[in-house]
């Protein structure tokens, strides 16, 4: 749960409680129930450690970061009426969730069974020209795979392709996977407090999501290398951008020691866009000794719709 201090230390319980600005996010008729202006700021340092275990080593990795989890206002208007007390407006933004963490693994394994085999088996059977840029045409231009048969002229396109490792040559492959960013909601809230028993209220959403992978896989002969080939590194990177919108609808009502509420969000429509782009560093014993491959900028649009979301809350109070 990401919001405000008292949102988190209740669980995210405010359904049936309101008078919360991260609560607007889930009950919109919540803010009815602030009888004053209020502001709210709330910074959050996290923590993330993570545990990554292989048959050969287990090691622990952590990432830390400050964030912003809540900001907003409230604006109270009393207003003058026998039974409608008032008419409240709020603007927040609250983080819904966070991508910030890292992994790193080991292990060890022959060639063929490794990174390098995958290349091999994805190229088998297609020409040069029909592999993909982002992996095995991507190993093919840094010959970290090659084309099995040559002739006088030079190689030979029938899709057949062998490894710059031999089959059998014990690899140390090490992955890092670092991934940053967040999805998030800024609120726009109007809601009115009937009689101080029924709260109602009405909420747009606008959710931005944000996220970006590197991901870093590198391939090394254990001991002298059988071939030219010493090792290579994979690097891929991610970056995930969208904006989304929803509107809210809920309802509060308070019944002498029990509170009622309920509230409806309609699906949330993302327009995405992903950029992607794939590198590979080759080491050779011999001239030249890096080779580098890029890969074409990958762009792709799409669009993401969430389902309805449909809440019931109840609050109570026990004794006095």
């Amino acid at each position: 749960f990401s919001g405000t201090a008292r949102f988190q230390a209740m669980g995210g319980a405010f359904g049936a409680l309101g008078g919360d600005m991260s609560g607007l996010h889930i009950n919109p008729a919540g803010v009815g129930v602030f009888r004053f202006g209020e502001v709210s700021f709330t910074p959050v340092y996290e923590f993330k450690s993570i545990n990554a275990q292989t048959d050969f080593i287990s090691r622990e990795d952590s990432k830390s970061k400050l964030v912003v989890d809540n900001l907003g206002f409230v604006l109270a208007n009393p207003i003058d009426h026998p039974k409608w007390r008032s008419v409240n407006f709020g603007v927040s933004y609250n983080r819904i969730n966070t991508f910030n963490d890292i992994t790193r693994l080991t292990g060890q394994s022959t060639a063929l069974d490794g990174l390098t085999g995958d290349f091999l088996f994805e190229a088998q059977g297609l020409f040069v020209d029909e592999l993909s840029s982002f992996s095995a045409g991507l190993a093919w231009d840094a010959f970290v795979i090659d084309n099995q048969n040559f002739d006088d002229e030079g190689l030979i396109d029938d899709g057949l392709y062998q490894m710059g490792f031999d089959s059998l040559q014990l690899v140390e492959t090490i992955q890092t996977a670092e991934r940053d960013g967040r999805l998030s909601e800024t609120g726009l809230t109007i809601g009115a407090n009937y009689d101080d028993k029924l709260y109602i209220g009405f909420g747009l959403g606008f959710q931005d999501v944000n996220y970006e992978s590197v991901v870093e896989t590198e391939e090394r002969a254990v001991g002298e290398s059988s071939t030219e080939l010493n090792g290579y590194r994979l690097i891929e990177r991610l970056q995930s951008e969208g904006l989304g919108v929803n509107a809210k609808l809920g309802f509060i009502y308070k019944a002498q020691n029990f509170r009622f509420g309920g509230s409806v969000r309609t699906p949330t429509v993302f327009s995405m866009t992903d950029n992607f782009n794939a590198e590979i560093q080759s080491r050779f014993s011999t001239e030249p000794v890096i080779e580098e491959a890029l890969s074409d900028a990958g762009f792709f649009e799409y669009r993401i719709r969430t389902p309805w979301h449909f809440m019931g809350s109840v609050a109570g109070i026990i004794g006095s």
